[in-house]
């Protein structure tokens, strides 16, 4: 087992008022459900009652800290402790109130809150003492004191560097996509018959492939100054142009079109088909556009380039994810701390209760993996071979969870797989399984699941429970009656 660094600090000054109006609503709201557990009065402030009662302010107190910084200016996660007299009553349902704070003109500033894990510090993790000042008038940290603060190890700085090829990864994919996109410079654009836009090429192109390239595709307009090169398509990836979708290309079209006359004598037309010719593209409007309105608004010169929205979504998705993911907003803020490192993952806590008939359900070696997932803050690895019952599992985990009042995601690489668990997972009872994903793609012992169905098997059962409610009022009036006749 690793050791916990301590630190010891002279004073530690919390400012709570601040950046209140970023966090004290979900705080509250967090404490008052929990309130009997967390032992607290419910006074008007239940927040700075909370704070006060874990830190007094002007006492020496513990808490565990974490730098969790993504700038030069410092961020650090700051709990309860788990040890001491009143140390159990500062959580609820094994969750306790984090903090996040950043560095302000001497003290650090409360502005935001996450509901984590009661648990044993992590590796990462380091158990703080110091006389606490929460808002304070005149007492601020002393420089030595931010020293050591900063000194911590910032459980960011490894990930970061385990994720820049990725990030590179996608930039290059990102500029690939870019480089294979069709793009032409045009010069002049016109309304067409029909309700089409006419785009006028500025230099001479291939007819034949523009045609293969550019048919029934969805094509945009460019300003000059979304390239680098007013003559080439070279686009700024730093910068996000306004650009003009103009609908579905229909035609491809020399921009001096042969006679009719050049037309009977084939051969010579068909040869200058394929050569490089000014041409003229025709886009359609998609439903319910209007060309005038399309030709107002888009460059009278620039680009014409293919739209590549379904291939971009996926990338720029994955990129704000993984910086989402730097900048610590998630549900559990110590992801970054074990994710390529697990032995910065928290040991199991405390006990969790479990229901009898799912206890009852489970062989020995089932009912110690339970456990171990239950109990474990942050990650839990479950392996076995084919037919040991690791789906079973699962199942009676999601269950245990949801009683518990917790939300459980269950994702597979496989559709079947998760269908699997769902199947597991229906019954009657407070909780539904909800299926996401495509109706066509879901089992059909998981349709139940999916969205539509689980509304209206949720009402139905509403229905029944209050149509059965009302017999049983009917009931107890009828008996009233015949007490009061007698």
């Amino acid at each position: 087992m690793a050791t916990v660094e301590r630190l010891e600090l002279q004073r530690l000054c919390l400012e709570t008022q601040l950046r209140a109006d970023r966090y004290r609503e979900g705080l509250a709201a967090f404490l008052r459900q929990h309130q009997s557990a967390l032992e607290l009065a419910g006074d008007d402030d239940i927040v700075r009652e909370f704070l006060v009662r874990v830190w007094p302010s002007g006492l020496p107190s513990t808490m565990i800290v974490t730098s969790v910084s993504t700038n030069e200016h410092g961020r650090w996660l700051i709990r309860p402790p788990i040890e001491g007299s009143k140390a159990a009553s500062f959580a609820a349902g094994g969750l306790t109130p984090a903090f996040s704070c950043y560095r302000r003109q001497g003290r650090l500033v409360v502005d935001q809150f996450v509901t984590v894990a009661h648990v044993a510090p992590r590796p990462c993790e380091t158990i703080l003492t110091a006389i606490v000042h929460i808002d304070p008038k005149n007492e601020y940290i002393e420089r030595d004191d931010w020293s050591k603060l900063e000194s911590l190890p910032n459980i960011r700085d490894d990930v970061q560097e385990e994720l820049r090829p990725w990030l590179e990864y996608l930039d290059w994919r990102e500029k690939l996509l870019h480089l294979q996109q069709t793009a032409i410079r045009y010069n002049r654009v016109e309304g067409g018959p029909n309700n089409t836009v006419r785009i006028h090429t500025a230099g001479a192109l291939d007819q034949t492939n523009l045609r293969r390239e550019l048919s029934s595709s969805l094509v945009l307009a460019a300003p000059l100054s979304a390239s680098r090169s007013p003559d080439v398509w070279e686009p700024d990836l730093n910068q996000r142009p306004r650009l003009t979708r103009l609908g579905t290309v229909t035609r491809v079209d020399a921009a001096n079109a042969p006679t009719r006359a050049s037309k009977r004598r084939g051969p010579s037309f068909h040869q200058a088909a394929n050569k490089k010719v000014p041409v003229i593209i025709t886009a359609e409007p998609e439903d319910g556009e209007d060309a005038e309105s399309i030709l107002r608004n888009m460059p009278e010169e620039g680009f014409l380039v293919s739209a590549i929205f379904a291939e971009l979504k996926p990338l720029r998705t994955e990129r704000n994810s993984i910086r989402r993911f730097l900048r610590g907003e998630g549900c559990n803020p110590y992801l970054a701390a074990w994710l390529f490192n697990v032995q910065n993952a928290g040991l199991p806590g405390a006990r969790a209760d479990i229901d009898e008939d799912i206890l009852d359900r489970l062989d020995p070696d089932q009912l110690d993996a339970l456990i171990k997932m239950l109990d474990a803050p942050d990650l839990a690895l479950i392996q076995g071979p084919p037919g040991t019952g690791k789906t079973y599992l699962i199942t009676a985990a999601a269950q245990a969870l949801a009683r518990a009042g917790k939300r459980v995601l269950i994702v597979s690489q496989t559709n079947l797989a998760v269908d699997n668990v769902l199947a597991g997972l229906q019954h009657p009872g407070p909780t539904l399984p909800l299926r996401i994903g495509k109706p066509d793609r879901v089992e059909p012992e998981a349709k139940d699941c999916l969205k539509d169905r689980v509304v209206a098997i949720r009402f139905t059962q509403i229905r029944q429970l209050c149509e059965g409610q009302l017999r049983d009022g009917d009931d107890v009036q009828r008996l009233v009656r015949r007490a009061h006749e007698r």
